[in-house]
């Protein structure tokens, strides 16, 4: 029985030592979040971010500003901060070891609401105060426009819009007869 129980216990110690020293393994990272007067800022989000592996955690601080994010791997992190009327911060190169309880208050400066318009593309322009339709005409479409100088065929009467405009081609891009006028 005792060789049994003594063969168990070897066999058991080499796991339970691996797992402890996976959970001894971790670092933690807590603070306060101020407001430029020192107060204690509330319901702030906070995302601490793992540089090497861009692995964040979130939180927010509680009603006394305060803030704490446990097992945390060790290495370099940066924390973000955000809370309405108040800038984002950021702050990196904070390093954490294992086995630690890194300390790192964060102080907010205010701000104000800032709206951002993105501008896609143009409007066309329109003139409001005149009911007038222009559109450029090319040296190509040119001949096949009616004008004072070439009649246009009363049997055939030719189409002159723009190929924006109608957003096809024209009706007919043949030359009609002049009309003689007597």
């Amino acid at each position: 029985m005792k060789i049994n129980a003594l063969k168990l216990f070897a066999r058991l110690f080499p796991l339970f030592w691996f797992a402890t020293s996976i959970w001894a393994q971790s670092a933690s990272l807590n603070g306060l979040v101020l407001d430029p007067a020192a107060a204690t800022v509330p319901s702030a989000a906070i995302r601490v971010v793992q540089t090497q592996t861009n692995v964040a955690r979130t939180t927010q601080s509680d009603s006394g500003g305060g803030y704490q994010v446990s097992n945390l791997p060790p290495g370099e992190y940066k924390i973000v901060v955000e809370k309405t009327g108040f800038d984002k911060l950021e702050r990196g190169g904070i390093i954490l070891s294992v086995d630690t309880a890194t300390r790192v208050d964060l102080k907010l400066q205010t701000g104000g609401v800032r709206q951002a318009l993105t501008v896609s593309e143009e409007a066309p322009g329109i003139q409001l105060n005149n009911a007038e339709m222009a559109t450029d005409i090319t040296a190509k479409q040119s001949p096949i426009c009616p004008s004072r100088r070439r009649a246009v065929s009363v049997a055939r009467p030719l189409s002159c819009t723009s190929p924006r405009a109608s957003r096809g081609t024209f009706a007919s891009t043949e030359r009609s007869t002049p009309v003689q006028r007597t």
